[in-house]
């Protein structure tokens, strides 16, 4: 599922913010002749958001191969949305070979930039594990308190708590002690590391 549009560094903003609003009027076809310029010059936002239409249907036939070739080339920008849908694809097996250790080799990255919705696939994935990944209890916890941390829904917050509810109900408490512990500290050194960036995922 498409989450969110965002603009990049390298994006020149007048065709690129075009695109967003047209995207937002529902102008797909507008949205796509502005971005896809921008997308073959190398601008990661606008890799992004062609993956999105292309993922999604909109303004062309869906393609989750092409969406997924637009996501890589993003990803490998280290742009972090693009990342965070390269490892849901991996996670749910859509358009390719479900890859747990694929998953997270792309939701760390994200997550590590921010991305809440990254945080929380990976707490889920070490929730019980599976396909090569070993079950982390620890680390679960740890990103499911990060996911709710970082997000602004009261809906995707009360869905990570209760979440991370469920896993504490197996957990000891000094294990508890343990994760609460992880996540203060990755989110302190997160806030001092972004404090001057005001790009939001």
């Amino acid at each position: 599922m498409a989450l969110l549009l965002t603009t990049g560094g390298l994006a020149e903003a007048g065709d690129f913010d075009t695109g967003l609003v047209a995207f937002k009027q529902g102008d797909h076809a507008t949205a796509l002749r502005m971005w896809k310029p921008l997308a073959e010059r190398g601008d990661r936002a606008a890799q992004y958001n062609l993956g999105l239409l292309q993922e999604s249907g909109k303004g062309l036939p869906p393609d989750r191969k092409a969406a997924l070739a637009w996501y890589e080339k993003s990803a490998a920008q280290g742009f972090p949305m693009a990342l965070h849908n390269l490892g849901r694809l991996y996670y749910m097996g859509d358009g390719v070979t479900e890859d747990y250790a694929k998953a997270i080799k792309h939701f760390v990255p994200a997550a590590e930039q921010g991305v809440a919705f990254s945080h929380f696939f990976l707490g889920m994935i070490y929730a019980g594990g599976g396909g090569g990944v070993q079950a982390d209890h620890i680390q679960s916890y740890k990103r499911l308190s990060l996911a709710a941390a970082l997000h602004t829904s009261e809906e995707f917050r009360r869905d990570a708590l209760s979440s991370r509810k469920i896993l504490a109900k197996g957990m000891s408490s000094d294990k508890i002690a343990v994760a609460e512990r992880l996540a203060q500290v990755w989110l302190a050194a997160f806030k001092k590391r972004t404090l001057l960036n005001t790009e939001k995922f």
